[in-house]
């Protein structure tokens, strides 16, 4: 709300006025609102959730071959370009 704009003069702007102050429109948008702006919010929370998960996997894979025997990693890779 924008109580600094009379309801019965501007009723959008007083009503809006807050939300549109606080969230102003993104240079890469066309319009902008609450729902847009939930989806945007909840696809970064859901690609950082999908990075971590896939930096956890690759830190576990890393200590997983170097625990290995080298010998036996070349004969399992040897073994996958053959397949």
């Amino acid at each position: 709300m924008d109580r600094t704009a009379d309801p019965c003069e501007d009723l959008y702007q007083y009503s809006c006025g807050g939300w549109i102050k606080s969230n102003p429109l993104p240079d890469d948008q066309a319009d902008w609102s609450v729902y847009r702006k939930l989806s945007e919010g909840n696809q970064r929370y859901l690609w950082g959730l999908l990075a971590a998960a896939a930096s956890r996997m690759a830190q576990s894979a890393d200590l997983h071959h170097s625990r290995r025997d080298p010998r036996t990693t070349i004969g399992c890779l040897c073994r996958l370009r053959l397949t």
